[in-house]
């Protein structure tokens, strides 16, 4: 829209998949994008690995206004819901990341929103 800035994206097509918390288990490397209200700029990437009873674990590297803030290992939680949507919880650095999740390509990726008071970000993740 007019005044409204610029964005871009991609789409995927949904697929068949087994869209239950045992149904997506296994390891998603991801990277992604945003903005922090404050800092500025973010990028991270690093990997996900659900453990198909809900945990997630993993590693995350952020860069946030072009300088590599750290790669800390992530340790969190994950749900799946049958209409293949879900969320991720985990912590990084000390700060909250939740994100709203929806699996596409057969169940072998999924993208990401982070519904975050002060960032605006989404991801994409591939098995």
């Amino acid at each position: 829209d007019s005044g409204h800035g610029t964005a871009s994206g991609y789409a995927l097509a949904q697929g068949t998949a087994t869209c239950t918390t045992a149904g997506v288990k296994g390891s998603y490397g991801f990277h992604g994008g945003g903005y922090l209200v404050g800092p500025g700029l973010l990028q991270f990437d690093g990997q996900y690995v659900l453990d198909g009873t809900g945990k997630l674990s993993g590693i995350e590297t952020r860069i946030v206004d072009g300088t590599v803030i750290s790669a800390a290992a992530i340790s969190g939680t994950y749900t799946m819901a049958s209409t293949c949507r879900g969320t991720i919880s985990y912590t990084f650095n000390g700060a909250p990341v939740k994100l709203n999740t929806i699996m596409v390509s057969g169940g072998t990726s999924f993208f990401t929103i982070e519904t975050d008071a002060d960032t605006v970000s989404t991801s994409v993740a591939h098995q």
